[in-house]
């Protein structure tokens, strides 16, 4: 059985594309109308919850520990 040997060397040129494809994905789906409308729903069920005073099921105290901050 053969070796295949693949090239996976990262070059400055696959950067500079994975940030225009990247940029190019956030567009397409920042003027999707059934994204915004998503992502409004979202933002109202997020600002819902906290006004009903829910708290966190995350340790953030812990998190914080860990992290150092």
């Amino acid at each position: 059985m053969a070796a295949v040997c693949l090239r996976w060397r990262l070059r400055q040129s696959d950067v500079d594309q994975g940030r225009v494809m990247g940029a190019a994905a956030v567009a397409r789906l920042q003027s999707d109308a059934t994204v915004q409308a998503q992502l409004a729903m979202a933002r109202q069920e997020v600002t819902e919850t906290r006004t009903k005073g829910a708290k966190s099921p995350l340790n953030c105290a812990a998190e914080k520990a860990v992290l150092g901050r």
